[in-house]
């Protein structure tokens, strides 16, 4: 792939800061937060226009999801992860920093924020593995930062293509095969 069309060049640099507030996650999951690091830095490396980018990640509860789905969406209820893009995007495009941004500087993507008992609840009831799941649950929402939706059938399947690619790079069996989300 060429830096146009979308892949990261070895030029860019990724940066994934990982902010534990519900520390039950590691005790669910020992090392979940290089889990996510991983997953969120495999998935800006495959999918990313090589720019130097920083995403934050925020591994939450339930109730935190819940209050800010219920915020931003009206939903009434707690999701597996929420994506904060800090810009419009539309996913492959070069990634541009925004207007008045110092020369030199990371882009700053936008947040992630993952709740810890539906991912593990989900885990558990599709029978996979919770570093697995949390991986997908980890690169779908970077994904998001990016532009990827899945409000469309067709945008649904080109953003499970990419989950695909990214997860396999991480030795991650495809989770549409069994995955009903």
């Amino acid at each position: 792939m060429t830096e146009d069309d979308g892949a990261c060049s070895r030029s860019g640099t990724v940066h994934v800061d990982v902010e534990v507030v519900d520390g039950a996650w590691l005790s669910d999951l020992p090392g979940a937060d290089d889990v996510v690091e991983r997953a969120c830095t495999r998935a800006l490396q495959v999918a990313c226009s090589g720019e130097a980018v920083t995403v934050t990640v925020v591994m939450a509860d339930d109730r935190m999801l819940a209050d800010l789905n219920g915020r931003w969406r009206r939903i009434d209820r707690p999701t597996d992860v929420l994506s904060f893009p800090s810009d419009d995007r539309s996913p492959g495009t070069r990634l541009r920093p925004p207007a008045g941004s110092p020369p030199g500087g990371d882009i700053a993507l936008g947040d992630i924020v993952i709740a810890r008992e539906t991912v593990v609840d989900d885990a558990s009831r599709l029978a996979t593995a919770l570093t697995d799941h949390l991986s997908h649950i980890a690169v779908h929402g970077t994904l998001h930062l990016l532009g990827y939706d899945h409000e469309t059938d067709a945008d649904a399947g080109v953003m499970e293509a990419m989950e695909r690619v990214v997860l396999e790079t991480l030795g991650i069996s495809d989770p549409y095969l069994s995955d009903t989300m």
